[in-house]
């Protein structure tokens, strides 16, 4: 459980939508769309998401996560390529079934590399494991292995308070005058989930600002609207609305200048913080 926990707040890898198993799909593999395939695992579920070469290869990659994952529901974005390397369904399957040796692990495969993440009690021995995988790859393919060391002796409300003391989430930013959120609000905002769902007896503390420009009782009115579009954004992925305090600085605490357009930007954004309840 520690250990799962550990990876639910390192790394979360963002899932591609899928399609209705069988509906026919148009070739998609070209020079311009190559192809992928990802892998996450949570304490509950499987993630399976990306390119699939055929029905027969989706059914086998369901096989060998019932029988790797025998205790996590699983959920998949299959996307149909049509045409793909000639090695792609068996790197794919492989993968899926050595993965399943690491703790909450997360896997990325494209055409030109492999990643790996997870954790376990013995790195060493858990990265030799998934070396394997390197012999259904063609040459040339590098793989990125990194295993973090976990003590199996770790309380999960350890592990949290350590990694609380540790977090340093990037701003999410918005748009001039607006609650919408910039594009590079979407991995920060994973991020927070993953961390989150794995330390559940925590609070989210959601603070928006703004810049300078234009009355402070509307800035105030603007910077809540905006942690509580955030909120939203966090409840609709599965976050209890019991667990988020949102709060409006309106332009009180600016961190760039702003006379200039680019200090005006870095002002206009969401601070997010976790704060731990009592222990586990």
């Amino acid at each position: 459980m520690a250990a799962l926990l550990i990876g639910g707040i390192l790394w979360s890898l963002p899932m591609q939508p899928g399609h209705v198993s069988g509906t026919p799909q148009p070739p998609r593999y070209t020079a311009t769309v190559p192809p992928a395939f990802s892998i996450k695992a949570t304490r509950d579920a499987l993630f399976l998401s990306g390119h699939t070469t055929s029905s027969s290869h989706e059914r086998l990659l369901r096989e060998t996560a019932a029988r790797s994952f025998p205790d996590r529901k699983l959920r998949t974005g299959f996307d149909p390529l049509g045409v793909a390397p000639d090695w792609w369904q068996v790197a794919t399957t492989t993968l899926l079934e050595v993965v399943s040796t690491v703790d909450a692990p997360r896997a990325s495969l494209t055409a030109s590399a492999l990643t790996v993440r997870g954790v376990a009690s013995d790195p060493a021995r858990a990265e030799t494991r998934l070396r394997t995988v390197q012999s259904a790859l063609p040459d040339g393919v590098p793989l990125n292995v990194r295993i973090t060391a976990v003590d199996p002796g770790t309380s999960p409300a350890a592990l949290c308070q350590r990694e609380l003391r540790s977090q340093q989430l990037a701003p999410v930013y918005f748009d001039e005058s607006g609650t919408r959120m910039r594009t590079s609000a979407v991995p920060v905002l994973e991020r927070v989930v993953a961390f989150a769902d794995a330390c559940r007896n925590t609070t989210i503390l959601i603070t928006g600002h703004t810049d300078s420009t234009g009355d402070e009782r509307y800035n105030e009115a603007l910077s809540l609207s905006r942690a509580r579009a955030v909120a939203a954004w966090l409840r609709e992925r599965g976050i209890e609305a019991t667990r988020l305090e949102v709060a409006g600085a309106g332009s009180s605490f600016p961190v760039a200048d702003n006379a200039t357009r680019f200090g005006r930007s870095l002002n206009r954004r969401i601070e997010i913080a976790f704060s731990a309840n009592s222990p586990e």
